[in-house]
C-alpha cells in the first residue's frame, strides 16, 4: 500500500467531514473498495485510493488522519473480525494501532447520476480563478447569510462572479468562449446563487489537483445538487435553487463607473501589511488627496502606526476601514480609487475588481 496516495486522498476528502456526535458516520470516512468519502450531510466529497481497502464501513475521520500522518511509510492495513465486530488493524514499526470499522445500514451519501436536464456551468481555469479570488470577500464572521455564495452571472459570452460579505465586495469576469469552454452545453442565459461551502472546496481542490474538474453541473431534479467532478475526486453540495441577488451587482457596478482610479501608489503594499501587523481587528485610517497618510492604532498596549507616500489622487477626502485582508487583494491589483464610503480595487488584468467598505 502507498501511504502518500491514501493520505492523499484523505485530504482531499478530510473538509467534507462532520463534526456532529449526534449522526453515526457524518465524522468518519466511508470506504468502500478504491473509494473514501466524506459527508457532514450537505457536503460530501468522493476520492479514489488508487487501491482496494481491506474493509468496507466507516472508520472515525479525524483520528485515522492524524495517526497516518505521524506514522512511517510502512504503513500496513489488515482487517481482523467478522460483520459487526470487524476492526481495522494499522501497523507501521513498533507502532499498533485498532480502529473499529462501523457496519452502519449502507452508506450515508449515494450519488446520483447526471441528466440531461442538468444544468452545465463553466469549468476552467478562468472560472476557478474567479471563485478563488471571489472568496476574499466570503471569510467573514459576520457574514450575511442571505448572500452567502457567489452570485453567479451568464448572459451570452460573457459570465460575471460577484460576492460580499457586507465588509468587502468582489467582482470576477471572463469570455466564455475565449476560456475554452464548451460554449454549445452552457446555457446563454443563467443566473444562481452558488453556495459558499461548495465553491470553497472547490477552489480547494482546483488548488490540491492542479487540474480543471471535468464537469460542473446543477441537478434540479429529485437529488437537487451541484457537484464538480475531478478525474479521480468528486465534490457535491445540497443546492437548493436561490436567485442571484441583482442589488449586488448593481451597486458594484454603479460603484465602479463613479470612481476614478489612479495606479496603485508605489509601497502601498508593504504600507498596508506593516500596518496589519500592527491592529490586527481595529480600523485603519486613510487620508486621500495628493498624498496617502495611514494611521492606524492597535489595542491596547500595542502601539500606533503612520505612513505617507504620494498619490495624486484626483479627489480629497477621508475613510476608516478595517485592514484585514486588503494587503493581500492588494498585491494582486494594479490601481486604486477612494471615496468615503468604500475604496475601490482592479486587478492588473481587468477581470478582477474588489471594494473594501468603510466602517
Amino acid at each position: 500500500m502507498d501511504k502518500s496516495s491514501l493520505v492523499q486522498a484523505l485530504k482531499l476528502a478530510k473538509p467534507a467531514l462532520g463534526v456532529s456526535t449526534l449522526i453515526a458516520g457524518v465524522d468518519c470516512f466511508f470506504f468502500d473498495k478504491n473509494k473514501v468519502t466524506a459527508y457532514n450531510g450537505s457536503l460530501a466529497i468522493v476520492s479514489d485510493l488508487g487501491f482496494d481497502f481491506p474493509v468496507t464501513g466507516w472508520i472515525n475521520g479525524n483520528t485515522f488522519f492524524k495517526l497516518l500522518n505521524e506514522l512511517g511509510n510502512d504503513v500496513s492495513l489488515s482487517v481482523s473480525g467478522h460483520g459487526e465486530n470487524r476492526t481495522l488493524l494499522v501497523k507501521s514499526g513498533s507502532t499498533r494501532a485498532q480502529f473499529p470499522a462501523l457496519a452502519l445500514n449502507g452508506a450515508l451519501f449515494n450519488p446520483t447520476a447526471s441528466s440531461s436536464r442538468d444544468t452545465i456551468l463553466p469549468r476552467s481555469a478562468l472560472f476557478l480563478n474567479g471563485i478563488k479570488k471571489c472568496m476574499f470577500s466570503l471569510s467573514s464572521k459576520g457574514i450575511n447569510t442571505d448572500e452567502a455564495g457567489i452570485h453567479l452571472f451568464i448572459e451570452d459570452d460573457n459570465c460575471e462572479l460577484f460576492a460580499t460579505n457586507g465588509a468587502t465586495t468582489s467582482k470576477y469576469s471572463f469570455s466564455i468562449s475565449g476560456a475554452g469552454e464548451d460554449v454549445d452545453r452552457i446555457p446563454k442565459r443563467y443566473s444562481t446563487l452558488l453556495p459558499a461551502p461548495f465553491c470553497e472546496q472547490l477552489s480547494f481542490l482546483f488548488s490540491e489537483l492542479l487540474s480543471c474538474p471535468d464537469e460542473v453541473a446543477i441537478s434540479t431534479g429529485e437529488d437537487q445538487h451541484i457537484r464538480a467532478i475531478f478525474p479521480k475526486t468528486s465534490l457535491y453540495s445540497s443546492f437548493y435553487a436561490t436567485n442571484a441577488q441583482t442589488q449586488v451587482k448593481v451597486r458594484f457596478e454603479s460603484a465602479v463607473m463613479d470612481t476614478p482610479v489612479v495606479p496603485v501608489p508605489k509601497g502601498l503594499v508593504d504600507a498596508i501589511h506593516r500596518a496589519e501587523i500592527v491592529i490586527g481587528d481595529n480600523p485603519l485610517e486613510i487620508n486621500y488627496g495628493q498624498q496617502l497618510n495611514l494611521q492606524a492604532t492597535g489595542g491596547a498596549g500595542v502601539g500606533h502606526i503612520e505612513e505617507t507616500m504620494e498619490s495624486r489622487y484626483q479627489a480629497d477626502g477621508q475613510i476608516r476601514t478595517k485592514a484585514k485582508h486588503l494587503g493581500k487583494v492588494l498585491s494582486s491589483c494594479a490601481a486604486i480609487g477612494f471615496t468615503d464610503e468604500y475604496i475601490l480595487l482592479e486587478g492588473a488584468d481587468k477581470s478582477f475588481s474588489h471594494i473594501i467598505h468603510g466602517e
